[in-house]
């Protein structure tokens, strides 16, 4: 008795099971997309390398359940090379798509459309002028001959007749039907008709009316990959570089791409390499250790897209970029050496012209090892001279040691500036004698 009464329970498992997963309305149940992505990259880049830009739920987008965007119904027609296919669609305009998630709609150069009926690859591409730019139309008197599939003209007229523009959408919700005239169409069916089971579904008309695209009418759209034109620009603020042996520096490049997110994915993807690691080496980061002297190319790349880095390893190298790092054979500024010259308070424009002369035409330590053999031998010829004199040279020896500041290093024309300040100070050892005897003669 209990064998017999649970074969009927069986039986109805089985059916139940079979209705689940044989039948197309259930073998479509669950490819119903809830939500859909948006992501963004380049030529050449695969699937995985495209960054995603935005991700959104349908009730996000649709403005019946307060979504962001205006949804609007309309029909398109499709012709399959021998049959017509009409659908009335509810849906939101894919530029609007764009647009909302911050896609440059001018940057765009091709789109992709991944289904989950479509497991390998995108279902459906297009280009943006043929998805966009280019007119697409709805013809509500085009129709198809049931045994020849010839195109004719419903009316008797032209098949052009009537024929309406249309925005490619992404449907919400819609309703098709084969064989059918839209004209026709448009009086019978009703909103009620319609159905979410296809979201997200891709409708974008006809350019003309013989082009057969019914297949392209892709359904659960759930990824729309954008590629842009081009390709990423990469800049540096370090155009060439000198550095020394031991050195551990960073080499920054930066990326410029047609969206920032795509600038942050290049910048930390790139690939570095040297073309003499014995000189310097660079990691997967972009940060150099200098080895020994020489020079070597470091080029940080992203696809196509390459910059390269010149490094000149020596001795006596500095670092030279354009960061605003300050040399290491930096002297004070002139405005540093004229306000040290007054603070002496012994210096006229004669001096002052001498001075600043001195400190473009030698070297700090040439210069500094001349001024004092200079004061050594005033000092010893002036010990006799009177106080109006000594304060004369004191003066003299506090600019002297005033121009001692670091200065640049041009020993080729060291030999211009100590003839100059040469007859510079035997002027004005001169001028100290002849004050000294002018005193001698008022006092006798």
């Amino acid at each position: 008795m209990r064998i017999k009464s649970v074969k009927p329970i069986l039986g109805v498992i089985v059916a139940l099971l079979f209705l689940y997963f044989i039948l197309p309305g259930a073998v479509f149940a669950d490819s119903v997309t809830d939500n859909i992505g948006v992501y963004i990259g380049y030529f050449g880049w695969n699937e995985e390398e495209y960054v995603e830009k935005a991700s959104y739920h349908w009730s996000d987008l649709d403005d019946r359940f307060g979504g962001a965007l205006d949804t609007k119904t309309r029909v398109y027609t499709y012709y399959s090379g021998k049959r017509t296919y009409l659908a009335a669609a509810r849906g939101f305009a894919i530029r609007d798509l764009m647009e909302h998630a911050g896609v440059d709609m001018n940057s765009i150069s091709r789109l992709d459309f991944f289904t989950k009926d479509q497991t390998v690859g995108a279902y459906r591409s297009f280009t943006k002028y043929s998805l966009f730019d280019m007119p697409r139309y709805y013809y509500p008197n085009l129709a198809a001959n049931e045994a020849s599939g010839e195109l004719y003209a419903w009316n008797g007229n032209n098949i052009m007749d009537g024929a309406i523009c249309v925005e490619p959408v992404l449907a919400l919700e819609d309703y098709t039907e084969w064989d059918a005239v839209g004209s026709e169409f448009e009086k019978f069916y009703d909103s009620t008709m319609f159905s979410p089971s296809s979201r997200f579904h891709l409708f974008f008309g006809q350019a003309e009316p013989k082009e057969a695209n019914t297949s392209s009418a892709a359904k659960y759209v759930y990824k729309i990959l954008v590629t842009f034109s081009g390709a990423p620009v990469l800049t540096t603020e370090q155009p060439d570089l000198e550095l020394k042996v031991g050195t551990d520096f960073q080499v920054s490049v930066q990326a410029e791409a047609e969206d920032a997110l795509l600038n942050e994915y290049v910048a930390r993807h790139l690939k570095w390499s040297s073309s003499d690691e014995s000189v310097a080496e660079v990691d997967s980061n972009g940060k150099l250790k200098v080895k020994k002297d020489g020079v070597a190319v470091i080029t940080a790349s992203f696809g196509k897209s390459t910059i390269s880095v010149p490094v000149k390893v020596g001795d006596g190298a500095v670092q030279k970029v354009s960061t605003g790092a300050k040399s290491a054979k930096a002297s004070v500024s002139p405005g540093t050496l004229e306000q040290e010259t007054k603070k002496g308070k012994a210096a006229n424009s004669s001096e002052k012209t001498v001075y600043e002369l001195s400190s473009s035409l030698m070297s700090q330590k040439e210069y500094a090892q001349w001024v004092q053999r200079v004061l050594k031998n005033t000092k010893t010829e002036n010990q006799h001279k009177s106080s109006q004199s000594q304060e004369s040279n004191t003066g003299m020896g506090k600019d002297a040691q005033q121009l001692l500041v670091a200065l640049p290093d041009q020993p080729k024309v060291a030999a211009v500036a100590c003839s100059i300040l040469a007859v510079f100070f035997l002027t004005g050892f001169g001028f100290g004698i002849l004050r000294f005897r002018y005193g001698l003669n008022n006092e006798f």
